[in-house]
């Protein structure tokens, strides 16, 4: 018997208001509004948010998501993460500008080389399960280290008549 798959679908919607100036609010329901501007080479201030930026810290952020997501499946507990992502805006073929680079860099911090061995397999899938990098084009790159991370034993209980961190 073939197995019928089910399709979800997610609908997301903000809202953006102009402010004086170059700047916009952009706002979501039950979180800040973001002032955002565009990039200072185009005129905008400096210190703020920009298009590009947030589209980076989007594509960023999914490839954390979805990692945590997919470990979570595999029984994967990472130690940490850090990434970064970059993004190279161009004039493409047709002479419209658009990101024909991205990459995003993350740094997954590991117990031990089992868990490294997991890491690396659930960074496969990320690729291939993180929404927002698959909606740009061209897809983002993925270039993960994965870290082994030897943890020191905690230390013992405090001295007597020194008193620890309170809580």
């Amino acid at each position: 018997m073939r197995q019928r798959r089910h399709y979800k679908t997610f609908e997301h919607s903000t809202a953006l208001e102009w402010q004086p100036r170059r700047l916009a609010r952009a706002m979501v329901p039950d979180a800040p509004p973001l002032t955002m501007s565009p990039p200072v080479q185009l005129g905008g201030e400096p210190g703020r948010w920009t298009p590009e930026e947030l589209l980076l810290a989007a594509v960023e952020s999914c490839t954390l998501f979805t990692f945590l997501a997919e470990a979570q499946q595999r029984g994967l507990t990472p130690v940490a993460w850090r990434s970064s992502a970059e993004g190279i805006v161009a004039r493409d073929a047709d002479g419209r500008f658009r990101f024909v680079h991205v990459v995003v860099r993350p740094v997954v911090d590991v117990k031990d080389e089992e868990d490294a061995r997991r890491a690396r397999e659930v960074l496969e899938a990320v690729e291939q399960h993180c929404f927002v990098g698959n909606s740009v084009h061209p897809e983002p790159r993925v270039e993960a280290r994965v870290v082994v991370v030897r943890r020191a034993a905690p230390p013992g209980p405090p001295e007597a008549g020194v008193e620890g961190p309170s809580s």
